[in-house]
């Protein structure tokens, strides 16, 4: 399942409910791709997902389309996931930096078009869409807790 954008609020907003239609067993890969949801406390919801191999959370520090979101007033524009390095606690989850990955630049769908001429990129998520273990072939940053293409 990937999940893009505002795609992964919605998708946060059913892992909170009562409805317990969000927490099955369905996907052997989840990808929160570009997530316009809050960094903060998002180890608490993305844990609850239930998949067969993993879940991906792809970030991009200059996600322009992010970048404008954060900006925005109000109380709910904090970090946004997909856009902010920091915070990664969700024990379940998988990060990956695409951040300085070639033809990636500001993009907020690295998953399609230019993005994917790169080739350790269309890998990742070639195997991801196809619920194989998509980072094996990445460098793995202890520091930052996250695999990065590059």
């Amino acid at each position: 399942m990937l999940l893009h954008s505002m795609g992964n609020y919605l998708y946060k907003q059913v892992m909170d409910s009562t409805a317990s239609e969000g927490k099955g067993l369905i996907f052997d890969n989840v990808v929160l791709a570009a997530a316009d949801t809050n960094n903060e406390d998002h180890a608490r919801w993305v844990d609850q997902i239930k998949c067969r191999r993993r879940i991906y959370i792809t970030i991009n520090e200059r996600d322009g389309a992010l970048r404008a979101s954060r900006i925005k007033s109000g109380q709910e524009q904090r970090a946004r996931l997909g856009h902010y390095p920091y915070n990664l606690y969700a024990t379940s989850a998988v990060y990956l930096d695409v951040t300085d990955a070639k033809y990636v630049g500001s993009s907020h769908a690295y998953f399609e078009k230019k993005p994917l001429q790169n080739a350790s990129l269309k890998r990742f998520f070639t195997s991801a869409f196809n619920g194989l273990a998509a980072e094996g072939k990445l460098e793995y940053n202890n520091a930052s807790k996250m695999y990065r293409v590059s």
